[in-house]
């Protein structure tokens, strides 16, 4: 049976203003690649209203028995492409 410990909690930041987003989209991938990590895009949805969502899910095997996994959620609103 799996057991399933939270180590840490959640964290939000927050941010208001103009960012380059392909920027933080490769920041995060490239941290977690270098990290050793799996990534599995789970979702990745662009709306016309601006809205942004990516949802990752990363894994690293440490051993046989136990697994680190990251939730990594992006969420936007009033995306303007340049």
């Amino acid at each position: 049976m799996t057991e399933v410990d939270m180590i840490l909690k959640p964290i939000t930041i927050s941010y208001e203003g103009n960012l380059d987003f392909n920027e933080v989209y490769k920041l995060v991938k490239r941290f977690l690649s270098d990290k050793k990590y799996d990534i599995d895009e789970k979702e990745h949805n662009y709306s016309d209203s601006g809205a942004m969502r990516i949802k990752w899910e990363a894994k690293q095997d440490i051993n046989d028995y136990t697994q680190f996994q990251l939730e990594v959620s992006i969420k936007s609103s009033s995306v303007k492409n340049r």
